[in-house]
């Protein structure tokens, strides 16, 4: 389930942190990802939904993977999902240091939109770790929905 939300109402497009619709998303996703099964209901909009989705579904086991820095928010706040599932684990998509040297370790959405912005397409692609056309069309995705200049 990719999320729904998109905003790029403010003026300072920097600030703007979700400049994709759900179904450009899903397309990336589909290409990036084709052995996942990415769902599409506009009627799921946050993670309580995909939990109810989910177990109406039958699934029993749920993984939801988030950044390291919202696993504990998560964990509170999804604290009643083991009454709905056999077994359910909420996991990092990887950690940051933002002190590091190593430009990967460093790297955030933010950083990745702020090259998006620029035109950068080397930084755009350590950013997201995608290289040929498919980070060029994800970077040129991402500027036209951020409102870019050109």
């Amino acid at each position: 389930f990719p999320s729904r939300a998109k905003d790029v109402t403010k003026k300072d497009v920097t600030k703007n942190r979700n400049p994709l619709e759900a179904d450009v998303k899903i397309e990336f996703m589909q290409h990036l990802f084709p052995d996942v099964n990415v769902m599409n209901d506009p009627a799921v909009k946050n993670p309580f939904q995909v939990m109810g989705y989910l177990s109406e579904k039958g699934y029993t086991d749920l993984v939801f993977v988030v950044g390291s820095d919202r696993i504990e928010e998560f964990t509170k706040r999804m604290s009643k999902a083991h009454d709905y599932f056999d077994s359910f684990e909420i996991v990092s998509a990887g950690g940051r240091d933002p002190d590091s040297d190593d430009v990967v370790a460093t790297m955030s959405a933010t950083r990745a939109r702020d090259a998006a912005l620029e035109g950068d397409i080397a930084g755009f692609r350590v950013a997201t770790g995608w290289t040929g056309d498919i980070s060029r069309q994800l970077m040129d995705a991402v500027r036209l929905g951020l409102q870019a200049p050109r």
